[in-house]
């Protein structure tokens, strides 16, 4: 519970380095500071985000101590795994455009498609999803950031696929768009907690059960904005007290 999870400094470092994928950051701070400074408030807390920070690279060449990613996990091969959620992809367009329930459909109609780069982990994702189904879906407009790209939306540029975090991530006004979920047409995006291999398995543990508590309790509410379907698009991990696994 929340409360075993108190008290847990000093376990292993005087820093604790912590990189999340942009996405995960943006919708579960501040709450998730807070959460962690409880359960290890004698340790430092460095909680970074963005694209170089949180892949797996990052973690094996040491510069980071623990990742929250959706980046390809079998380059982690012996590092402890933790899964903190899965979420479904959605289909998001500007107010004035009901977004169909396909999306051959979308890609067919006079609205363009604007996307997440290649150069981001969700980016490249999406690319290998689109190219399974045959989708030329390449962008008319693409970013790498869900801020801008949401921007786009909600001015009327286009339309794109994105996910519920994503869309927390951006602060969107959710009168500005509109979003419907696509459904088991694309795979989930898996978000896991990765972490060195030698550090004390109560402290990967712990941290990971920090940040599924902390997404459960923070997620939902944050997403009911954007109506009352969406929350049901994300499956949170139940524990990590005695669900980690090696790769």
């Amino acid at each position: 519970s929340h409360a075993d999870l108190r008290g847990l400094g000093d376990l292993s470092m005087p820093e604790l380095r912590i990189a999340c994928v942009n996405s995960f950051a943006g919708a579960v701070m501040p709450e998730l500071l807070t959460r962690l400074r409880e359960a290890f408030g004698s340790n430092r807390i460095a909680l970074l985000s963005g694209i170089a920070r949180s892949t797996v690279a990052a973690l094996t060449e040491g510069r980071v101590d623990t990742i929250v990613t959706s980046d390809a996990v079998d380059e982690a091969i012996g590092y402890p795994l933790f899964p903190i959620l899965e979420e479904e992809f959605l289909i998001a367009t500007p107010r004035d455009v009901a977004p169909m329930e396909h999306l051959e459909d979308m890609a067919q109609g006079p609205l363009p498609y604007v996307g997440y780069s290649a150069t981001c982990v969700i980016g490249r994702l999406l690319r290998v999803q689109f190219n399974r189904h045959r989708l030329d879906l390449s962008g008319a407009a693409v970013f790498d950031d869900s801020r801008l790209l949401m921007d786009a939306v909600a001015d009327g540029q286009g339309w794109t696929v994105t996910t519920p975090l994503c869309l927390l991530e951006a602060r969107v006004d959710p009168a500005a768009i509109r979003v419907r979920p696509i459904g088991r047409k694309l795979s989930p995006r898996r978000l896991c907690l990765i972490t060195h291999p030698h550090e004390q398995s109560s402290l990967q543990k712990r941290l990971a059960q920090v940040m599924i508590e902390t997404a459960r309790d923070a997620i939902p509410g944050k997403l009911r904005a954007f109506g009352p379907g969406l929350i049901g698009q994300i499956a949170f991990a139940q524990s990590a007290l005695r669900d980690g696994q090696d790769k």
